[in-house]
């Protein structure tokens, strides 16, 4: 029995346990302190090295849960939520930073949650053709997602590319009829860019939205 209590208290695993029920009873540096040990107990194990750096993330130290997610990344490299994650945690501060880290996303797991992270942070850096791009692919993998092609119009318009964006808001709005601001963007990109007769009846259509 000693010897068991002896193996349970150096498993990562046991760390990760008083982590949990050191939370719950509001003991937050305690619960810190036991993911810390875990994480130093099993470097290489993603799992506890996600849920460290979340609830650094949850006490607003972000610079260690950034650097604890680059420690989980430089142990797991194929780990894609890892890289999605460490993105995420970037990007309010290092968009560049963040987009490497969502391309590494999308490189290792090519999962539609890295993709769009990838496309988000391409809008949010101006990348407007590398975001449509994106996108496109996305609509390709999921014709049924309004969001998908909701993006890929705004990527569109922002590239100046009105038929593609009205296309894109047209199939929004197929898809997700009851969108009310998708239909105000349709009506918004017709007075912009549509022909005079779609410029007039969207302007009407604006007016009396007023």
């Amino acid at each position: 029995q000693l010897l068991e209590v002896a193996e349970l208290s150096v498993s990562p695993q046991f760390f990760v346990k008083a982590a949990k029920w050191a939370w719950e009873r509001g003991d937050v540096d305690e619960a810190l302190q036991a993911y810390r040990f875990a994480a130093n107990l099993a470097p290489d194990d993603a799992v506890i090295g996600l849920g460290f750096a979340r609830v650094l993330e949850s006490q607003g130290r972000s610079a260690e849960a950034i650097s604890e997610l680059r420690r989980v990344v430089q142990e797991n490299p194929g780990e894609g939520t890892a890289w999605r994650q460490l993105a995420s945690l970037l990007h309010p501060a290092d968009v560049q930073a963040a987009i490497e880290a969502a391309e590494m996303a999308m490189t290792v797991d090519n999962s539609d949650a890295s993709h769009a992270l990838f496309g988000a942070l391409a809008m949010k850096a101006r990348s407007y053709a590398t975001a449509s791009s994106v996108y496109e692919k996305l609509t390709a993998r999921d014709a049924k997602n309004p969001y998908y092609f909701y993006w890929l119009a705004m990527a569109r318009l922002a590239e100046q590319n009105c038929a593609g964006g009205l296309e894109s808001l047209s199939e929004v709005i197929r898809l997700r009829s009851s969108w009310g601001e998708a239909h105000v963007v349709q009506i918004r990109a017709h007075a912009l860019c549509g022909a005079a007769p779609e410029r007039v009846k969207a302007r009407r259509k604006a007016l009396a939205l007023l």
